[in-house]
């Protein structure tokens, strides 16, 4: 019971019935000063101590350098899209397209059963036009979803058909991967605003510097 009652005082910052000793006055002040009101404080004095510019132009050159170390986040993604289509006639035929924007890239391919669909980058193209065979085909009626790494710059199609037989229609939706920077437009306002910064702080320093210049002269 005396253990109790000594842990109650304790909490409420007294030794007993009779009132409070210092060690409670100072919990009871300490808890009646707020974590705000102290930086708010602190924030005074140093107002106080140091020259307005120097204060609000340091803050404005930190806050501005954030801005551009955020602006130079870059992430993996998917920077655009390209959709292809055409027909695809029988026998062999080829095209150009634009998927070497970027080094890869996910396709999907939505055409009928019987044409071959060879993605090419200008190293495999050269050695195909050179006398070399075709690889193996990237995406057919079965296989109509791939992902390549690869700045694919040609298409080759393959429709083992009669020559009278009628063209095969496709689409090929791919999305480009590739680094972007989605925060790329913060690096306008946090040069501004660190460039503010710096003046902010020049202006400041010129003005204490004439002013004690001015002082020394008339003293």
């Amino acid at each position: 019971m005396r253990r109790t009652v000594s842990v109650r005082y304790w909490l409420t910052g007294t030794d007993g019935p009779s009132g409070g000793n210092g060690r409670g006055r100072d919990m009871t002040r300490w808890q009646e000063l707020p974590l705000v009101r102290e930086a708010l404080s602190i924030w005074r004095r140093l107002l106080h101590r140091v020259p307005p510019p120097f204060v609000y132009g340091s803050l404005a050159f930190l806050f501005g350098f954030l801005l551009l170390l955020a602006s130079f986040h870059s992430e993996t993604g998917v920077v655009d899209v390209a959709v292809i289509t055409g027909d695809a006639p029988p026998g062999t035929a080829e095209r150009l397209v634009p998927l070497n924007r970027t080094s890869a890239f996910e396709a999907v391919l939505a055409a009928e059963c019987g044409v071959e669909f060879y993605l090419l980058d200008d190293s495999h193209y050269a050695a195909y036009h050179n006398g070399g065979a075709l690889p193996a085909p990237a995406m057919n009626c079965s296989n109509n979803e791939v992902f390549l790494q690869a700045p694919v710059g040609h298409l080759v199609t393959v429709y083992n058909a009669p020559p009278t037989a009628a063209n095969i229609s496709y689409a090929i939706s791919a999305s480009l991967v590739g680094t972007r920077t989605p925060f790329a437009l913060l690096s306008i306002p946090g040069a501004l605003i660190a460039f503010a910064g710096v003046v902010w702080i020049a202006t400041g320093y010129l003005a204490d510097e004439t002013d004690r210049i001015r002082k020394k002269y008339r003293g």
